[in-house]
C-alpha cells in the first residue's frame, strides 16, 4: 500500500510472515546547517507504545533535505507480551533537529493477530523464557537427555565449523550469531543449533540464569515488601555514581526499606546461595533501581506490582545504544527483552526523550527529563575547588599551569577488545607546538588498558591519569579537553570548557557505531582530522576560550534539565512509586 503526504511516500506491506516491510521518501525545505533526519515508527494499541528506529539517510541539495527510511519490521516482537488490542496504530514520525512531524497514521485492524506472540512468550528462538527443569522426571526421560547431551558434544566440531562458515557468508547465522562477530558469533551459532534441537546449552551463564528463574518463580510467592527498594548492580558503584547518590538519600528517608545486591561478578559466577539471594531481593522488591544494564534482569517475568527504575550511568545520549542499533554488529535482537521492563528512565532533558525510548523500547512517558543525579556537584562551587585542591596536593608540578586533558574513547566492541590507535597522536609532535605553561594529561577510556609512551624529555609536563578515577574529577582543572567521541562532552558543557574534537576516523566511525545527529552538527567545538590541526585549533582554543554560541545551543538542547536539583527531583520520583 501507499500512503502519500506533505512530507514524504510511504510503501509498506505485510508478508505472510507477520513482517512489516516499510520504504519512506520525503524532503524538508527548510534546511537546519548539518542536522539529520531519523525516522522512528511509533507502534500503540491503547495500552502500550514503543518508538522503532528505521534506517534513515539524508542529503541536501540546494535548499531541500532528501531523505529515505526503510526497515523490515518482525511485527510479533514489536511489543514485549504482545497484543491483544483490535486494532494497533503505526505513526511514522520524523526527528530532523529540533523539529519533531508525525505523518499520517494508519491503522492494522484486521492484521492484529500479528502483534499477539510477544518477545516473553516461550519459543524455540527464545529459549531462556521457558520455564526450568522439573522436578520428578522419569528414568527414560533422563536417559534420553543423557543422550541428547551425548550427542551434542559428538557434534560440537560440526556446529562450530559450520558457524565459522556462516560467519564468512555462507549459510545463516542463529539468532545471537547475528549481532555478534568473529569467534564470538561461531561459539553463539554452535550452542543456539544444538540447544535448539537438544535444549542442551554448554552456557554456564544460560544455566546459572535458569537457576535464577526457578527460585525467582519460588519466591514471588512471598508478598511484597511495603516501601522496599532495591539497588542493583553488577559493576562497581563509584562514590559519586548516580546509583550512590540516590541510595544515600533514600536511606535518610524515614520509611524506606532499603535493600542491595551489588556483587560485582557475573551471573556464571555467582554461587547458587548467591542466586538464591538475588532471586528472593528481586522478588519482594516493590522498586528495583538499576544504573546500567543487568542483564538477568531482563530474563524475568517480573512481578506486575514491582517497578523498575533506570538512572542510567550516561549524562545524555550520543551514540546510539540498546534498540537503537537494532541490526547492527553489536545490537540487540529483535526478539530480546534487554531494557524493556522500565518504568522510570530520567535524562539530561526533553530532546533525550526519544532517544531513550527508542533505545529501551519503553513508551515515552516511561522517560522524564528530570536531570542526571551526579551532574549535581558541577553547579557547587565547593566541589570545583574541593578537585582542585585534591589535584594539585598530589601533582604540584601542575601549580600554574594550563592543563590540556587528552580524552578519547576506545575503539572496539567492548572490555575486551578495546583499544584506542595510539600511532594516531604523538606526545612528542603536540607537545612541541605547546606553550611552555601547558602540561598534557592523558585519560583514557577505562576499557583501554595499553598505555601511551611518554618520552623522557616531557615527563615533567606529561601525564597519564587514566588509572586515577573519573574524568569528571579533572574537568575543573581542564583548560581545554581532547576528545572524539566520548560522552565526557555533556559534563564539560557544564563547566564552560573549551573543546577540540580530533576525529581521524569519522567516516569509519560513523558507520561502524553511528551517532544521533550529524557530528558536526553535534560538536559543541572545532573538528579536525589531522594532529597538525589539532595542535593548531588547541593552540586557538587556549587562547579564545569556548564558543559561548556552540555551548549554548548545546546546553539548551541536550542538557536543560540539569540545573544542579537533579537529585531531589529524581528522589521524589522514586519516593512516590514506592510509597515512602
Amino acid at each position: 500500500m501507499q500512503l502519500q503526504g506533505k512530507y514524504g511516500n510511504l510503501t509498506y506491506q505485510i508478508d505472510r510472515d507477520g513482517k512489516l516491510h516499510v520504504k519512506l521518501l520525503g524532503f524538508w525545505n527548510q534546511v537546519q546547517g548539518e542536522a539529520q533526519v531519523r525516522v522512528d515508527f511509533r507502534f500503540a494499541d491503547g495500552v502500550q507504545d514503543r518508538l522503532y528506529p528505521l534506517v534513515s539517510q539524508n542529503r541536501t541539495v540546494a535548499s531541500q533535505v532528501i531523505w529515505s527510511a526503510s526497515g523490515v519490521i518482525d511485527l510479533s516482537y514489536v511489543f514485549l507480551y504482545g497484543s491483544n488490542a483490535d486494532t494497533v496504530r503505526v505513526t511514522p514520525i520524523i526527528f530532523y533537529g529540533e523539529e519533531r512531524i508525525s505523518l499520517e497514521e494508519m491503522e492494522f485492524s484486521l492484521e492484529g493477530k500479528y502483534f499477539r506472540s510477544g518477545g516473553r512468550l516461550p519459543s524455540k528462538e527464545n529459549p531462556l523464557r521457558l520455564s526450568g527443569e522439573k522436578k520428578g522426571r522419569t528414568l527414560g526421560v533422563r536417559l534420553l537427555q543423557s543422550c541428547l547431551q551425548i550427542a551434542t558434544v559428538c557434534n560440537l566440531p560440526l556446529m562450530l565449523f559450520e558457524g565459522m562458515m556462516a560467519e564468512r557468508g555462507y549459510g545463516k547465522l542463529q539468532l545471537e550469531g547475528k549481532v555478534a562477530s568473529g569467534k564470538k558469533a561461531v561459539i553463539f551459532h554452535a550452542n543456539n543449533k544444538i540447544r535448539n534441537f537438544t535444549g542442551y546449552s554448554f552456557s554456564v551463564r544460560e544455566k546459572k540464569t535458569r537457576y535464577l528463574q526457578e527460585k525467582y518463580r519460588k519466591y514471588c510467592k512471598l508478598p511484597i515488601k511495603e516501601k522496599g527498594i532495591l539497588f542493583l548492580s553488577e559493576r562497581r558503584v563509584e562514590e559519586d555514581s548516580n546509583l550512590s547518590l540516590i541510595r544515600q538519600s533514600l536511606q535518610k528517608l524515614s520509611g524506606a526499606d532499603c535493600d542491595a545486591f551489588l556483587e560485582t561478578a557475573t551471573v556464571d559466577r555467582l554461587s547458587k546461595k548467591q542466586l538464591r539471594e538475588l532471586a528472593k531481593k528481586l522478588a519482594v522488591a516493590k522498586v528495583i533501581v538499576l544504573e546500567d544494564f543487568y542483564p538477568q534482569l531482563h530474563q524475568l517475568d517480573l512481578r506486575e506490582e514491582t517497578k523498575v527504575v533506570q538512572l542510567w550511568h550516561a549524562c545524555g545520549a550520543f551514540k546510539t545504544f540498546g534498540f537503537g542499533r537494532l541490526g547492527k554488529i553489536g545490537g540487540p535482537a529483535e526478539h530480546s527483552g534487554n531494557h524493556r521492563c522500565y518504568d522510570r528512565v530520567y535524562v539530561s532533558s526533553e530532546q533525550m526523550i526519544p532517544y531513550y525510548s527508542e533505545a529501551f523500547a519503553i513508551p515515552e512517558k516511561n522517560v522524564r527529563a528530570l536531570g542526571v543525579a551526579r551532574t549535581d556537584c558541577f553547579f557547587q562551587d565547593s566541589f570545583q575547588k574541593c578537585q582542585k585542591e585534591k589535584w594539585l596536593a598530589k601533582y604540584p608540578a601542575w601549580k600554574g599551569k594550563r592543563l590540556v586533558v587528552f580524552a578519547p574513547t576506545f575503539r572496539g566492541d567492548g572490555n575486551k577488545d578495546a583499544y584506542y590507535p595510539m600511532t594516531h597522536f604523538s606526545v612528542d609532535s603536540f607537545m612541541s607546538k605547546m606553550p611552555e605553561d601547558v602540561c598534557l594529561l592523558i585519560k583514557h577510556h577505562p576499557f583501554v588498558k595499553m598505555q601511551m609512551e611518554i618520552p623522557k624529555s616531557w615527563q615533567e609536563r606529561v601525564f597519564d591519569v587514566t588509572k586515577e578515577g573519573g574524568i569528571n574529577s579533572l574537568l575543573p582543572l581542564t583548560a581545554v579537553l581532547i576528545t572524539d567521541y566520548s560522552s565526557s562532552v555533556f559534563e564539560a558543557t557544564l563547566l564552560d570548557i573549551p573543546m577540540v574534537f580530533y576525529a581521524f576516523d569519522e567516516v569509519q566511525y560513523m558507520e561502524e557505531r553511528s551517532i544521533y545527529e550529524n557530528f558536526s552538527y553535534f560538536a559543541p567545538g572545532p573538528i579536525c582530522a589531522t594532529e597538525e590541526d589539532l595542535c593548531e585549533l588547541t593552540l586557538q582554543a587556549l587562547q579564545k576560550g569556548a564558543d559561548t554560541e556552540k555551548m549554548q545551543g548545546f546546553y539548551r538542547r541536550y542538557l536543560s534539565a540539569l540545573d544542579g536539583h537533579s537529585r531531589e527531583r529524581i528522589v521524589a520520583d522514586i519516593r512516590e512509586l514506592a510509597g515512602v
